[in-house]
Protein backbone atom coordinates (compact mmCIF):
# COMPACT_ATOMS: atom_id res chain seq x y z
CA UNK A 1 0.00 0.00 0.00
CA UNK A 2 1.61 3.46 -1.04
CA UNK A 3 0.10 5.16 2.17
CA UNK A 4 2.80 3.31 4.21
CA UNK A 5 6.12 4.05 5.13
CA UNK A 6 8.41 2.51 2.51
CA UNK A 7 12.46 3.23 2.19
CA UNK A 8 15.19 4.79 -0.22
CA UNK A 9 18.44 3.31 0.72
CA UNK A 10 18.64 4.71 4.26
CA UNK A 11 16.50 7.20 3.89
CA UNK A 12 12.75 6.95 5.43
CA UNK A 13 10.09 7.74 2.63
CA UNK A 14 6.52 8.88 5.24
CA UNK A 15 3.16 8.33 3.99
CA UNK A 16 3.02 11.61 2.44
CA UNK A 17 5.54 11.04 0.06
CA UNK A 18 3.51 10.02 -3.10
CA UNK A 19 5.39 11.50 -6.27
CA UNK A 20 3.10 13.05 -9.20
CA UNK A 21 5.02 12.99 -12.77
CA UNK A 22 3.22 14.89 -15.28
CA UNK A 23 5.28 14.14 -18.06
CA UNK A 24 7.27 17.17 -18.04
CA UNK A 25 11.15 16.82 -17.53
CA UNK A 26 10.24 15.89 -13.57
CA UNK A 27 12.72 13.56 -12.21
CA UNK A 28 14.37 12.66 -8.93
CA UNK A 29 18.48 12.68 -9.28
CA UNK A 30 19.24 10.06 -6.47
CA UNK A 31 23.34 10.57 -7.54
CA UNK A 32 26.05 8.38 -7.44
CA UNK A 33 26.67 6.92 -3.83
CA UNK A 34 28.85 4.19 -3.06
CA UNK A 35 25.50 2.32 -1.61
CA UNK A 36 23.97 2.56 -5.35
CA UNK A 37 27.04 1.42 -6.99
CA UNK A 38 25.83 -1.80 -7.55
CA UNK A 39 27.37 -4.45 -10.01
CA UNK A 40 25.41 -7.90 -8.24
CA UNK A 41 22.46 -9.21 -7.02
CA UNK A 42 19.32 -6.34 -7.24
CA UNK A 43 16.19 -5.16 -6.15
CA UNK A 44 13.94 -2.54 -7.02
CA UNK A 45 10.71 -1.77 -6.02
CA UNK A 46 8.01 0.73 -6.31
CA UNK A 47 4.20 1.68 -6.13
CA UNK A 48 2.86 2.93 -8.87
CA UNK A 49 -0.39 4.49 -10.15
CA UNK A 50 -0.55 4.83 -14.09
CA UNK A 51 -2.48 4.65 -17.20
CA UNK A 52 0.74 5.53 -19.61
CA UNK A 53 1.90 3.21 -22.27
CA UNK A 54 5.53 4.63 -22.07
CA UNK A 55 7.64 6.26 -19.26
CA UNK A 56 10.92 4.96 -17.13
CA UNK A 57 10.71 4.44 -13.65
CA UNK A 58 14.59 4.07 -12.23
CA UNK A 59 17.51 3.85 -14.63
CA UNK A 60 21.09 4.27 -14.01
CA UNK A 61 22.49 5.06 -17.13
CA UNK A 62 24.28 7.46 -19.57
CA UNK A 63 22.03 10.68 -19.32
CA UNK A 64 19.32 9.33 -17.50
CA UNK A 65 17.63 7.59 -20.72
CA UNK A 66 16.38 4.69 -21.37
CA UNK A 67 16.10 1.81 -23.46
CA UNK A 68 20.01 2.20 -24.75
CA UNK A 69 23.04 0.44 -25.99
CA UNK A 70 24.47 -1.97 -23.75
CA UNK A 71 27.95 0.51 -23.22
CA UNK A 72 25.50 3.20 -21.70
CA UNK A 73 23.26 1.35 -19.32
CA UNK A 74 23.92 -0.41 -15.59
CA UNK A 75 20.33 -1.54 -15.00
CA UNK A 76 17.20 0.26 -16.14
CA UNK A 77 13.14 -0.90 -15.51
CA UNK A 78 10.64 0.89 -17.73
CA UNK A 79 7.62 0.98 -20.09
CA UNK A 80 7.73 0.73 -23.30
CA UNK A 81 4.89 0.19 -25.95
CA UNK A 82 2.80 -1.13 -22.97
CA UNK A 83 5.41 -3.58 -22.04
CA UNK A 84 7.55 -3.39 -19.07
CA UNK A 85 11.56 -3.84 -19.45
CA UNK A 86 13.65 -4.60 -16.77
CA UNK A 87 17.35 -4.37 -18.13
CA UNK A 88 20.63 -4.97 -16.69
CA UNK A 89 24.34 -4.54 -18.20
CA UNK A 90 27.84 -5.60 -18.06
CA UNK A 91 28.57 -3.04 -20.53
CA UNK A 92 28.98 -5.57 -23.28
CA UNK A 93 26.01 -7.61 -23.25
CA UNK A 94 22.27 -6.68 -22.07
CA UNK A 95 19.56 -8.63 -20.68
CA UNK A 96 16.01 -7.77 -20.94
CA UNK A 97 13.13 -9.48 -18.71
CA UNK A 98 10.14 -7.69 -21.27
CA UNK A 99 6.73 -8.35 -20.29
CA UNK A 100 3.37 -7.44 -21.38
CA UNK A 101 2.79 -4.71 -18.57
CA UNK A 102 -0.90 -2.93 -20.28
CA UNK A 103 -3.06 -4.88 -17.64
CA UNK A 104 -1.12 -2.75 -14.77
CA UNK A 105 -1.69 0.57 -16.39
CA UNK A 106 -5.47 0.94 -15.36
CA UNK A 107 -5.03 4.20 -13.14
CA UNK A 108 -5.21 1.67 -9.63
CA UNK A 109 -1.91 1.39 -7.46
CA UNK A 110 0.01 -1.66 -8.09
CA UNK A 111 3.03 -3.23 -6.23
CA UNK A 112 6.29 -3.52 -8.97
CA UNK A 113 9.36 -5.39 -7.58
CA UNK A 114 12.19 -6.77 -10.04
CA UNK A 115 15.10 -8.75 -8.72
CA UNK A 116 18.23 -10.05 -10.35
CA UNK A 117 20.28 -12.70 -7.87
CA UNK A 118 23.44 -12.03 -9.85
CA UNK A 119 23.74 -15.59 -10.85
CA UNK A 120 22.94 -17.04 -14.65
CA UNK A 121 20.95 -19.23 -13.69
CA UNK A 122 17.90 -19.90 -14.84
CA UNK A 123 14.80 -17.66 -13.78
CA UNK A 124 18.06 -15.57 -12.42
CA UNK A 125 15.85 -11.91 -13.16
CA UNK A 126 12.06 -12.22 -11.82
CA UNK A 127 9.20 -9.23 -11.96
CA UNK A 128 6.75 -9.48 -9.43
CA UNK A 129 3.36 -7.58 -9.44
CA UNK A 130 1.29 -7.20 -6.43
CA UNK A 131 3.26 -9.87 -4.50
CA UNK A 132 3.18 -12.12 -7.70
CA UNK A 133 6.01 -13.28 -9.57
CA UNK A 134 4.61 -13.35 -13.27
CA UNK A 135 8.07 -13.66 -15.30
CA UNK A 136 11.44 -14.79 -15.16
CA UNK A 137 14.40 -14.41 -17.14
CA UNK A 138 17.62 -16.23 -17.37
CA UNK A 139 20.74 -14.10 -17.41
CA UNK A 140 23.34 -14.44 -19.05
CA UNK A 141 25.71 -11.82 -17.52
CA UNK A 142 27.74 -12.42 -14.40
CA UNK A 143 28.40 -8.69 -12.74
CA UNK A 144 26.63 -5.30 -14.03
CA UNK A 145 29.06 -2.63 -14.95
CA UNK A 146 30.02 0.02 -12.35
CA UNK A 147 29.46 3.02 -14.16
CA UNK A 148 29.77 6.82 -12.14
CA UNK A 149 26.11 7.55 -13.94
CA UNK A 150 23.72 8.87 -11.26
CA UNK A 151 20.66 6.42 -10.33
CA UNK A 152 17.22 8.79 -12.08
CA UNK A 153 13.81 8.02 -11.10
CA UNK A 154 11.48 8.43 -14.17
CA UNK A 155 13.67 10.47 -16.81
CA UNK A 156 14.57 14.15 -17.88
CA UNK A 157 14.48 12.97 -21.68
CA UNK A 158 11.55 12.77 -23.49
CA UNK A 159 9.92 10.23 -24.94
CA UNK A 160 10.97 8.57 -21.26
CA UNK A 161 9.22 10.57 -18.82
CA UNK A 162 6.91 8.88 -16.44
CA UNK A 163 3.62 10.11 -16.07
CA UNK A 164 1.49 8.93 -13.28
CA UNK A 165 2.34 8.34 -9.35
CA UNK A 166 4.75 6.53 -8.04
CA UNK A 167 5.92 6.43 -4.30
CA UNK A 168 7.93 4.03 -1.86
CA UNK A 169 11.08 3.36 -4.07
CA UNK A 170 13.72 0.84 -2.87
CA UNK A 171 16.73 -0.17 -4.13
CA UNK A 172 18.70 -3.25 -2.82
CA UNK A 173 21.59 -4.33 -3.15
CA UNK A 174 20.19 -7.85 -2.79
CA UNK A 175 18.03 -10.14 -4.01
CA UNK A 176 14.88 -9.71 -2.14
CA UNK A 177 12.47 -12.15 -3.52
CA UNK A 178 12.20 -14.63 -1.01
CA UNK A 179 12.84 -12.34 2.25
Amino acid sequence: NPNTPGSFPNISVGADSVFDFDGSSQHINLGNPEELQITGAITLSLWFNSTTATGGFITKSDSGNYFQMPTNKVYELGILSNSLAWQISDGTTSNALVHSFSSYLDGNWHHLMVTWDGTTNAGSMKLFVDGSEVASHQATISAMQNKSNSVIISSQNYPYRYIGKMSNVAIWNSDQSSE
